[in-house]
């Protein structure tokens, strides 16, 4: 985070993107537009990390 994306010139090369927050805080939407968003704008790739926090 040194170097935080403040959405005005294009985005760079090798960028990476966190989303982050509280159970049922509408993550799993906010992932599914940012891809769809990131879809129209010719990125080809995704990866989406996430886990099973459960014991």
């Amino acid at each position: 985070m040194s170097q935080p994306y403040k959405g005005q010139d294009p985005i760079p090369n090798g960028t990476t993107g966190l989303i982050y927050g509280r159970v049922q805080s509408g993550k799993t939407n906010t992932t599914i537009a940012t891809l769809a968003l990131a879809h129209e704008n010719n990125f080809r790739c995704f990866i989406v990390l996430t886990s099973d926090n459960t014991w």
